[in-house]
């Protein structure tokens, strides 16, 4: 696990087999689910302060906030 502050591995590219007739935004939200029970997923298993959460959380929404 790493610590507060530490740069993380990027995860895996994900692959979804869908039709093509499937709607982007029904995509794009599957997608986003998706990310956030894993980001979900892996704060909880870290065994966190919850000032530590807020400060990852924090990290993650500054990051996409820099990829628009």
């Amino acid at each position: 696990m790493n610590p507060v502050g530490a740069k993380m591995r990027k995860a895996p590219p994900i692959v979804m087999h869908i039709p093509d007739d499937w709607p982007s935004a029904k995509l794009a939200e599957r997608i986003s689910a998706f990310h956030f029970e894993c980001i979900e997923r892996r704060i909880e298993k870290m065994n966190l302060k919850t000032d530590q959460k807020i400060k990852i959380i924090d990290g993650i929404i500054q990051m996409l906030q820099r990829v628009k």
